[in-house]
């Protein structure tokens, strides 16, 4: 476990503190908006606030039947701030963070990771504003697994964006936003046969990220063990494989699709500031 600082949003510098390990069972579900805050008018009796509810409830009850635990920035209409959406994902150290929104504009789903440049190595203290920048690379990984169960299990043609939607950019997991737009036909975001598509294919992708992640951790931890133990005739250890560490899983990143500019009225209509952070490590 290592120590790290969170550079608030004021500039201050938290005391520091240890980094809790990542909880590899969990996932971060933030259903946008809601209370006060109602999003997109979707059409004249349909708010974005209780469409991205009632997906993210469904994605819920699927995922949890899969085995994995859920974490909801609300369960109902609830007013929830992107610092406080923040705040909550980052002290559970989920596995993904996923983000719900939707829209009346554009066409298909649209996918999207956070637009800033990503940060390697250990640092002493994240800023609030751009901690996802040190988890941007798993992000793209996570990205891309969604990104393949929409397109061969919801057989959608989903669009992959870059954007600093709040609270991406202060996320440290890997973290996706997925916006849904309408698709051919006349079907809304809201039509219920088009969202369990996309659930089912959201459950796939996330049980098989869950899945990656624990056979990296897996094989991290052996090439550590097996840094620590002597080889059959070596001498006093020095044929011993190099020690990997016990870091971090790290997906692999599957090529994205090519990038487009914002959808009409898509997720980038939402860009507004960010949010804290922490260093992601294996558990155990």
């Amino acid at each position: 476990m290592a120590a790290f600082g969170l550079m608030l949003p004021g500039g201050g510098l938290a005391a520091q503190q240890t980094t809790p390990s990542v909880n590899y069972n969990l996932v971060f579900l933030d259903a946008g908006h809601g209370g006060s805050d109602p999003g997109a008018h979707l059409s004249d009796k349909e708010v974005e606030k209780d469409v991205n509810l009632t997906l993210a409830s469904k994605l819920k009850g699927m995922l949890s039947a899969k085995g994995l635990s859920v974490l909801s920035s609300r369960d109902g209409d609830q007013t929830v701030t992107s610092e406080q959406r923040a705040d909550m994902a980052n002290h559970a150290r989920p596995l993904a963070c996923l983000l719900v929104h939707t829209t009346s504009s554009g066409a298909g789903p649209y996918v999207t990771v956070s637009g800033l440049a990503p940060e390697t190595g250990a640092l002493p203290a994240l800023p609030w504003e751009t901690a996802q920048a040190s988890y941007v690379t798993e992000s793209l990984g996570l990205e891309s697994v969604i990104v393949d169960a929409l397109t061969n299990v919801a057989k959608l043609k989903p669009v992959v964006l870059r954007a600093s939607v709040p609270p991406i950019d202060s996320l440290t997991c890997p973290a996706v936003l997925l916006e849904l737009a309408p698709i051919s036909g006349g079907t809304a975001a809201s039509d219920a046969d088009y969202q369990q598509r996309v659930a089912d294919a959201l459950t796939q992708a996330l049980v098989a990220w869950h899945t990656q992640a624990l056979d990296a951790v897996a094989k991290a931890k052996a090439a550590a063990l097996a840094a620590k133990t002597p080889q059959a005739g070596s001498d006093g250890g020095k044929g011993a494989i190099p020690n990997s560490g016990t870091g971090a899983p790290k997906p692999r990143v599957v090529k994205p699709a090519p990038r487009v500019a914002a959808p009409p009225g898509g997720a980038a209509r939402m860009a507004l500031p960010a949010e804290p952070a922490g260093l992601l490590e294996a558990g155990g």
